[in-house]
């Protein structure tokens, strides 16, 4: 007999549709899904962690720890340890779920979670001592683990100082986050917020160029040029991979008789040039006449 998570939900029917989290959304079959932290200090040990346990542990919080949404959230710990209560509120929150929708929750889960889970982040670095923001993508593991804490977090704030409790708050950040609903659910928010402070910080890529050559002495044309290729790259959605390094060499010498670098996207090149297993282009277009 085939174990059922809680011993309700079957797992194999589940789906998951992002090609990315399938290493990552941990579907094995567990009546209590509690692993006690055997897979808490090994690297890519979270992989393993069914996904309700993780989320059961992002759960385990006291408050949202700092000022979020325009408000300090403090529980005074009521959840921290306390696996097996946490625990019994997914359940809760699954039945809820499982009940509005007639569908197996989990699948709701999975789906809120790939929904919430934004696709690029952004940090801070320094250079010159001059900090600025860049935009990075983000793994499929760090993906999982904001959209988790971000649908937790809404649960407690959503059922903070109010009569709905924690697991009817789960319940109701699952669906909405599941529907992909940017008005109402709070993890969608975040998701569409980091996405959006990514694309902005894009634009760091100007004044970088600007600080290079107010103190390179090289010529603005080739850093102009270079940040209206990316630019337009983005504009078009283009999935550029690099700038023709070629060209930079002969651009630093100095000279400004050439023509821009070159910014070479997948769409334009044969499946040849790209590398297999890296997806970086490999001599594809020509450097400009020396």
């Amino acid at each position: 007999m085939e174990e059922k998570l809680f011993g309700k939900y079957d797992l194999k029917e589940v789906v998951v549709s992002d090609p990315s989290f399938v290493a990552y959304v941990n579907l094995t079959p567990v009546s209590m899904p509690h692993s006690h932290g055997r897979h808490a200090k090994k690297q890519f040990g979270k992989s393993r962690v069914n996904i309700a346990e993780r989320l059961a542990n992002k759960l385990m919080r006291g408050g949202t720890g700092e000022k979020t949404s325009g408000k300090v959230i403090r529980t005074d710990g009521r959840l921290q340890g306390k696996k097996t209560r946490v625990l019994g509120m997914v359940e809760d929150a699954l039945e809820i779920v499982a009940t509005r929708t007639k569908k197996n929750p989990v699948q709701s889960l999975v789906d809120a979670a790939q929904n919430a889970a934004p696709r690029e982040d952004f940090t801070r670095v320094a250079m010159g001592g001059v900090s600025y923001q860049v935009a990075v993508d983000v793994s499929a593991s760090r993906r999982l683990d904001m959209a988790l804490r971000n649908i937790a977090l809404a649960a407690i704030m959503g059922a903070f100082d109010k009569k709905k409790t924690l697991p009817e708050a789960l319940a109701d950040e699952i669906e909405l986050a599941a529907k992909n609903d940017s008005n109402l659910s709070y993890a969608i928010k975040k998701r569409d917020e980091t996405e959006r402070m990514s694309r902005s910080s894009r634009k760091a890529y100007f004044f970088l160029f600007l600080f290079l050559f107010l103190f390179s002495g090289i010529s603005a044309s080739f850093y102009f040029s270079i940040y209206l290729s990316i630019s337009l790259a983005e504009e078009k959605d283009l999935p550029f991979c690099f700038i023709n390094f070629r060209s930079l060499r002969m651009y630093s010498g100095l000279t400004s008789s050439m023509s821009s670098p070159l910014i070479h996207t997948r769409a334009a090149q044969p499946p040849s040039a790209w590398h297999p297993r890296l997806g970086i282009s490999q001599g594809c277009g020509q450097a400009p006449p020396l």
